[in-house]
């Protein structure tokens, strides 16, 4: 799975976005995961912008998303289900995403 091509500005989040507060329908493994991220990564935060088992990361003060976090099963037609914790990023700043993970998709098994 790839980003969009023209990545999410952090300055085309509306107000509801930039105030987002974990919780809601998101899945327990995917609160955990963002709750992990955060307190490893302060100044960083999370916002959900569409699917709720993804969360967009980003610095407030930065030009654009540093990519997603997801927890679930993102493969294409997988024979067996099974969720797992990803990372996303349209660079190589995956590791600035969650310190020093390494490769620009990063399946983490729980």
């Amino acid at each position: 799975m790839r980003l969009p091509s023209s990545n999410l500005k952090v300055s085309e989040l509306n107000d509801n976005q930039r105030a987002y507060i974990l919780g809601g329908d998101i899945p327990n493994g995917l609160k955990r995961f963002a709750e992990a991220l955060l307190h490893k990564m302060p100044r960083l935060k999370v916002t959900q912008v569409a699917a709720n088992t993804k969360l967009w990361v980003y610095h407030p003060d930065e030009t654009y998303m540093r990519g997603f976090i997801g927890y679930g099963d993102f493969r294409q037609d997988p024979e067996n289900r099974e969720d797992t914790y990803w990372v996303f990023s349209a660079t190589s700043r995956t590791t600035d995403i969650i310190g020093g993970m390494g490769s620009s998709c990063v399946t983490v098994r729980s």
